[in-house]
């Protein structure tokens, strides 16, 4: 309970939720394609303003990468366009993998930033009813690894990884799985399950040795259930 109080006492979690819903609110009603280029540059804004506001050194370049990467949407064997379950879950995971990020660094105030963002992006795309971006979803990955920057304890840097690299497999995964909706609800379940484990097991495990197992085990298995649910 700790560590939910003090998250909704952090003032980037708030800075993040308000930039986040103002810039997804912006994309949202600026233009009616925010599954492509504006997804991915709403998070990336979103914290850009948040780390203005709370005076967190967060590297704009970085960010600024991030967002012109997501200008790239990625290719889906269904060209008929992915049915509502697919973005759904998409967001789920980024959702989830920024919770996740939270959860298993040290240093607190970066990730709870992007967690802010993100959740805030999501609020408003859900509002709205527009689809969330998988080139957002990319772009939150990258913006992931922010949260990185001067951890010291090796297990929470390897943990992080996984989670990014689990968001990776999910968002490639989803693009493949047509407009069937059972499979992304199988995909959203299992990655957010992954998710977890990469944070809260092999996150805080002793050692990255140890560490490092643990996610290429979780991720494996991540991999084998992405590959038969596309097939």
């Amino acid at each position: 309970m700790s560590v939910v109080r003090d998250l909704v006492e952090s003032d980037e979690l708030w800075a993040g939720l308000g930039a986040g819903a103002l810039a997804g609110g912006v994309a949202a009603v600026g233009r009616d394609r925010l599954p492509r280029l504006v997804g991915g540059f709403a998070v990336a804004a979103g914290v850009v303003v948040a780390a203005l506001i709370t005076g967190r050194d967060v590297p704009v370049a970085v960010v600024l990468l991030a967002a012109a990467a997501s200008c790239w949407p990625l290719p889906g064997r269904d060209r008929s366009g992915p049915g509502p379950a697919t973005p759904l879950a998409a967001m789920a995971l980024s959702v989830g993998a920024a919770v996740g990020a939270y959860a298993c660094l040290p240093d607190t105030e970066r990730p709870a930033l992007v967690l802010g963002v993100v959740a805030g992006v999501a609020a408003v795309v859900v509002l709205a009813r527009r689809p969330w971006a998988p080139t957002a979803t990319a772009t939150v990955g990258a913006l992931i690894g922010l949260a990185l920057d001067d951890i010291r304890r090796e297990s929470a840097i390897v943990g992080t990884a996984a989670l990014a690299a689990a968001l990776a497999v999910g968002v490639l995964a989803l693009r493949r799985t047509g407009a069937e909706p059972a499979r992304p609800a199988l995909l959203g379940a299992a990655g957010l399950a992954v998710m977890a484990f990469c944070s809260r097991v092999a996150g805080l495990a002793d050692g990255a040795t140890t560490a490092g197992a643990l996610a290429l085990v979780a991720l494996g298995a991540w991999v084998a259930v992405a590959w038969g649910a596309t097939r």
